[in-house]
């Protein structure tokens, strides 16, 4: 079992989380969440979650994906999933989150 990895990226005002792994409620509760707010708080203002390499996620971190949003938006900065693979985008459209992020 891979836990979640998380590297970041920057160009500019753009910052890009490469998540990697499974992303469930017993690995790093909160990390997501706090990795964006850290991110808008050092001057970014467009962070995307580039979900190429996640291979599970459970509805804790879908929680997260939220939490993120909303504290990226309290900050003037907004949130895009990137390369959401096809059983992620199946468990967002069937939770309606699909219509809530911007997906690219």
């Amino acid at each position: 079992m891979t836990r979640v990895k998380i590297e970041e990226q920057r160009e500019g005002t753009k910052a890009t989380l490469l998540l990697s792994g499974r992303l469930t409620v017993n690995d790093s509760p909160g990390a997501l969440k706090d990795a964006a707010a850290a991110l808008a708080a050092s001057g970014a203002t467009h962070v995307v979650f580039d979900l190429a390499e996640v291979r599970y996620i459970d509805s804790a971190c879908l929680g997260e994906f939220i939490a993120s949003q909303i504290s990226l938006g309290r900050r003037g900065a907004r949130l895009q999933l990137a390369r959401v693979p096809d059983r992620i985008m199946e468990l967002l459209k069937l939770s309606g989150l699909d219509g809530i992020f911007d997906i690219v």
